[in-house]
């Protein structure tokens, strides 16, 4: 059930807006053929028409009505039935020559009546237009506004390209709401005073105004002033501009700025002084200003580089004021400045280390300076982005820009000595620099002709050279590296062959040992000796001295026993006998018998010899 009643409440709530917002739509068959229309968001464009009147079959519902390049002759006084109107565009009506007194629309928040012939604003043209916020009177003949316009809702006002050559001191301090207020573009205002305690924004522009505006301006941030008549800034000039953040008095006549013209403008954030007739300018007129951040002074006659002082300057434009030279701290006294112009000047020489710790951004561009070195920007170890067109250099090298990202050193008369100007040429190819416009002055050969052009052939030359020296140094380094690995290789397997056999020989020896320890006593495996072995023995006292006089010796024993020495000399009788005896297979049975006597065994004759 509740499911239930969750659905027809959606479908209820979706068909209430549905024709809510179908009510609010143009209905097509109220578009006027002529016009076209908008049926979602409920404009009408009824533009080159012709019309004096506004098409009966109008829709009530329209928001944006475009009325103009038509003819009609005022303001239509059908506009007051359409309840839902917000903008009202009635430009280029060359007819309409004033607003009706009864002229009303509730709705109504935007209002262009630009490019009319309306002369005369009486005060009362805002009084039926209480939800008023913009009105455009611009490009009308209106002279004089001698009457004090009032409305409690009117934010943006434009009377700019009109004739306007007085306007009543009170004519908009009725106008309580207005923040921006353009008076552009009228040559015959001279002098302007107004009052407008909300305003914020006031141009007045390409008038004739010969002094700063006074008046009542306590909140006004932006003041634009250019192309005025102003010829001196004196003190206390914008003591009722305290507010004033961005300050635009460019194209003006101004030849004096006295120490303390600046001095109430705390909140001062910009200043354009560009196109004037400056000579000098006091090094503290800025000191004071502690938010300023932009300072533009191009086109001027300055000459030279005054210490200007300035805490907080961020930018300084000096484009284009004669200046000659520059001295090695002319920047001292501005500790954050980021960005400089110093182009179209008459700079011949750049001091070295010209000092600038903060400096990101110099264009010294289109000046006559003719030579740079390394030690010319060492002191700026912030600088980033570089302009050097348009000068005098002939040649160049990457160590002078060693901290650059960005350089532009095109338009200037370069000697193409192509060996020396490679390295240049290599290094912004690989910064990745603009080369494109970088042309050739001398020698005459290469004159016009861009640095690739010049010296391809060269480069290619030397880049082939190059490649065949990189590729040998390559080649030779790959083998001597490949003969070191081998060596090492090679030392590595001898290390580890010695290894081998020390542990081989180690394993052998302790086998052996091993061996020794559980191997059987040989005198008990091995018999006595037979006859023949008993007499190649050695004797004991001959061979080995080191037993003779010990104990008795065998020959003594010998010796001592007259019967075995006599036997003995018996037995070596016999075998030089049988050495001379006759062949084998002859022997007489004697002879026989005396050999079996020989080969009685030695202990029997020692046995024989004890008794």
């Amino acid at each position: 059930m509740k499911v239930l009643c969750f659905i027809l409440f959606i479908a209820m709530f979706k068909f209430v807006s549905l024709r809510t917002i179908s009510e609010s739509w143009i209905e097509p068959n109220l578009c006027p053929s002529f016009c076209s229309c908008d049926v979602i968001d409920n404009v009408v464009d009824c533009r080159y028409n012709n019309l004096t009147e506004v098409p009966v079959q109008l829709d009530k519902n329209v928001t944006l009505l475009n009325l103009s390049f038509n003819s009609f002759s005022g303001i239509p006084k059908e506009i007051i039935n359409l309840p839902k109107l917000l903008y009202l565009d009635l430009s280029n009506n060359p007819y309409i020559k004033f607003i009706e007194m009864n002229f009303q629309s509730v709705s109504l928040k935007n209002l262009q009546l630009k490019s009319c012939s309306i002369d005369y604003i009486d005060n009362s043209l805002l009084k039926g237009l209480p939800n008023l916020e913009v009105l455009d009177l611009s490009r009308n003949p209106i002279s004089f506004i001698n009457n004090s316009l009032v409305s409690l809702s009117l934010k943006s006002l434009d009377i700019s390209y009109c004739n306007l050559k007085h306007i009543k001191p009170e004519a908009f301090s009725g106008i309580t709401s207005l923040l921006y207020l353009s008076l552009n573009d009228n040559p015959n205002l001279r002098q302007f005073l107004c009052g407008s305690e909300n305003l914020l924004r006031l141009d007045i522009s390409n008038c004739n105004i010969e002094h700063i505006p006074s008046g009542s301006l306590k909140k006004l941030v932006e003041l634009d002033l250019h192309g005025n008549n102003v010829q001196r800034l004196r003190n206390r000039s914008f003591s009722n501009l305290a507010s004033v953040e961005i300050l635009n008095v460019s194209f003006n006549a101004i030849r004096e700025i006295e120490a303390n013209c600046f001095t109430s403008l705390d909140r001062l954030i910009s200043i354009d002084l560009s196109y004037n007739r400056l000579t000098d300018i006091n090094k503290n007129t800025f000191k004071k200003n502690n938010r300023l951040r932009s300072l533009y002074l191009s086109h001027n006659y300055l000459r030279r580089i005054k210490d200007i002082a300035s805490n907080s300057l961020q930018l300084l434009d000096l484009t284009s004021c004669e200046i000659t030279y520059l001295m090695q701290y002319s920047l001292s006294n501005l500790p954050v400045l980021t960005e400089l112009h110093l182009s179209r000047n008459q700079i011949t020489h750049i001091p070295n280390k010209f000092d600038s710790a903060h400096l990101v951004y110099l264009d010294i561009g289109y000046n006559d300076i003719s030579s740079i070195n390394n030690e010319t920007f060492a002191a700026m170890r912030s600088l980033r982005f570089l302009v050097l067109s348009g000068n005098k250099l002939t040649t160049s090298d990457p160590s002078y820009f060693a901290q650059i990202i960005d350089l532009s050193i095109e338009d200037n008369p370069w000697l193409c000595d192509c060996a020396s100007l490679q390295r240049m040429y290599n290094w912004m190819i690989r910064t990745d620099q603009n080369t494109k416009y970088l042309r050739c002055q001398l020698p005459a050969k290469f004159e016009g002709l861009t640095w690739e052009e010049a010296c391809h052939s060269s480069w290619s030359k030397s880049a082939a050279s190059a490649k065949i020296y990189v590729s040998k140094r390559i080649d030779k380094h790959r083998k001597n590296q490949n003969e070191q690995e081998m060596e090492e290789r090679l030392a590595a397997e001898r290390l580890e062959f010695i290894q081998r056999q020390h542990t081989r020989e180690r394993l052998r020896r302790l086998e052996e040992l091993e061996e020794s320890r559980n191997a059987p006593d040989p005198r008990e495996s091995q018999g006595p000796p037979t006859y023949n072995e008993a007499l190649m023995l050695p004797r004991l006292d001959s061979s080995h001295l080191s037993l003779a006089g010990s104990l008795p010796s065998l020959s003594s024993v010998h010796t001592s026993n007259p019967d075995v020495s006599k036997r003995r000399r018996q037995r070596r009788r016999r075998r030089r006998k049988q050495s001379s005896s006759p062949p084998r297979g002859t022997a007489s049975c004697s002879n026989l018998t005396e050999a079996s006597e020989n080969d009685r065994p030695l202990h029997t004759e020692l046995e024989e010899s004890s008794f």
